[in-house]
């Protein structure tokens, strides 16, 4: 670990794109600092060590003159590397990173490989939003659809230095990647599939799959658990089998089918023996048993439930056929 694995072992940058601009780390209060840009005098020194009772201060400056009517845009940059990330989850391990780790080693790197693909950033990012709205959906409709997107940037997402991507419901609450929950989410599979894949690789099928059942827990742990809190949900067990198919047609070939189909198999195998065996019958398509409302539990046939299972009975068909 970093840092002897503290949590808030880090740093913080604040830099300009400008090759002229000027940098100080020494002043001792706003006061001084706005007095010396009134006075035009020097910058403070580049570095200063501050003690744990006082209050350090900096700044980055870009000084341009302009002509009557004239702008001109200035880019400033503010990069965070605080690389001990912990989740204490069930079935996490503890310390499990940030996968910014992979590529940078402080806050000051980031903002290098910022300044120097700065550009290209800028355009693809334009490219994004321009191609987005360029339809004949309502301007307020497009906005709103995309508006669940920004969730990727929140807190409540984390993608951990080995790759794997983990949600909770909000900001540290409700854990998990819940399955049931995450049925909902669609943006990320289609922005970024590698990383909806590695929801089904490392947690879905791994430490949530029961191998003997083929159940999978909706809160990404204990799997091999039939008594857990979390063991079962049948919409989420639905949900499994169709974000599998999803993520293969998503994928440039048929390797990550290759990979899941046989715990495909064991899940929907799952969904079928609710559908009869529980109540000792043969399965006729419609699930009558135990099932999940997102919270609630009820019994009895009803839509929301059946139309995950036949869709998840369709999709395993799908895949069947490539097999």
């Amino acid at each position: 670990p970093y840092g002897n694995g503290r949590p808030a072992y880090g740093n913080l940058a604040l830099s300009v794109l400008d090759d002229g601009a000027a940098a100080s780390a020494g002043w001792t209060s706003p006061e001084q600092f706005l007095k010396t840009l009134e006075d035009g005098a020097d910058q403070c020194p580049d570095e200063r060590t501050y003690g744990a009772d006082q209050a350090g201060g900096g700044s980055v400056t870009s000084a341009c003159t302009l002509a009557p009517h004239q702008s001109k845009t200035v880019t400033f940059l503010v990069s965070w590397y605080f690389p001990n990330l912990y989740n204490r989850e069930r079935g996490c391990p503890g310390l499990v990173g940030h996968i910014y780790n992979n590529w940078y080693g402080s806050s000051a790197d980031a903002a290098g490989w910022v300044a120097e693909n700065f550009d290209r950033l800028y355009e693809q990012t334009e490219l994004f939003r321009y191609t987005y709205h360029d339809t004949t959906l309502p301007y307020w409709l497009a906005n709103r659809i995309t508006m669940p997107v920004s969730t990727l940037a929140c807190d409540n997402v984390k993608i951990w230095e080995n790759g794997r991507m983990y949600a909770y419901e909000g900001v540290s609450f409700c854990l998990g990647t819940c399955g049931h929950v995450h049925n909902f989410a669609a943006a990320a599979a289609r922005l970024f599939p590698e990383l909806e894949r590695s929801v089904r690789l490392q947690q879905d099928l791994a430490l949530a799959f029961d191998p003997a059942s083929g159940r999978v827990n909706f809160r990404g742990a204990n799997g091999a658990d039939p008594e857990h809190d979390w063991a079962y949900a049948s919409d989420a067990q639905s949900g499994y089998v169709l974000k599998l198919y999803r993520e293969h047609l998503l994928s440039p070939d048929n390797s990550f089918i290759d990979e899941v189909w046989p715990k495909v198999k064991r899940i929907i195998g799952y969904m079928i023996f609710h559908d009869g065996a529980t109540r000792g019958v043969e399965p006729n398509g419609v699930l009558e048993d135990l099932q999940t409302f997102w919270d609630p539990m009820w019994y009895g046939p009803n839509p929301y439930n059946n139309t995950l299972y036949l869709a998840a009975l369709r999709a395993a068909e799908e895949m069947a056929r490539l097999k």
